[in-house]
């Protein structure tokens, strides 16, 4: 019986001790987000910098960046219709 006792206080700690509000799991991955972002600026600055003398390529590379993001947001009206106007106005907070 103590055995049983012990078990079962040992594994309730351990599963609150993993335990996550939805605030900290917003956090979390806000942070993982901003890494990524950062490392995402980061490689764009070097293949900025490698093709720095040619015009044409970077010129392209930045219109079709700003398609993939027209693409983005599209696709997010499409799937996301009814959350339209909450998301972008979160989303435009934090970015």
């Amino acid at each position: 019986m103590k055995k049983i006792v012990c078990l079962t206080l040992i594994s309730l700690i351990s599963l609150t001790s993993f335990a996550q509000t939805q605030l900290e799991m917003n956090e979390e991955a806000f942070t993982n987000f901003q890494k990524a972002d950062k490392k995402l600026n980061t490689v764009y600055q070097k293949i900025l910098q490698m093709y720095k003398n040619e015009a044409i390529f970077i010129k392209n590379l930045k219109t079709s960046q700003r398609l993939w993001v027209q693409l983005r947001d599209a696709n997010v009206d499409m799937t996301y219709p009814e959350f339209l106007a909450n998301f972008r106005e979160v989303f435009v907070r934090f970015v």
